[in-house]
């Protein structure tokens, strides 16, 4: 299951990120500035979708929302860390940029991609029901 942390004013849980890193589970950081509006303005957003993606995902991974005081704990390169909130993933070592809408939904989508949602699985179908649905066909073929 995805795991959800918010690192604000301790670092207490960047070994854990640390720990997910490298075992190279599906991470999504976002860095963001104290007091930066689109940082303020992408939280709420952010955390709903990745409490939907904790919900449906079944990967070992985390999404977290840093504090940029933090940034340089991490694991990562944080050298192309130009503004803020600075939003990527890194999955089996590769980083990936997100740049695209922060609404909630739009968030979601892309997270989804890296961590896939839990597949929904059919049923096997028995070995009867499979010659009722043999036959269903063959009577509908006769009567066309």
């Amino acid at each position: 299951m995805v795991q959800y942390l918010e690192i604000k004013n301790s670092a207490s849980n960047i070994g854990k990120i640390n720990k997910s890193l490298k075992l190279n589970r599906c991470n999504i950081i976002a860095i963001y500035m104290p007091g930066c509006i689109h940082c303020e303005m992408l939280h709420p957003e952010w955390k709903k979708a990745a409490r939907k993606l904790s919900k449906t995902s079944n990967n070992n991974g985390i999404v977290s929302f840093i504090n940029m005081k933090y940034m340089n704990q991490l694991n990562i390169n944080t050298s192309n860390v130009f503004g803020f909130p600075h939003v990527v993933a890194i999955k089996n070592g590769k980083e990936i940029n997100y740049n695209g809408p922060r609404d909630n939904i739009s968030l979601y989508k892309w997270m989804s991609t890296l961590c896939p949602p839990n597949g929904i699985r059919k049923k096997k179908q028995t070995r009867r029901k499979k010659k009722q649905t043999r036959r269903k066909r063959k009577q509908t073929r006769r009567k066309n």
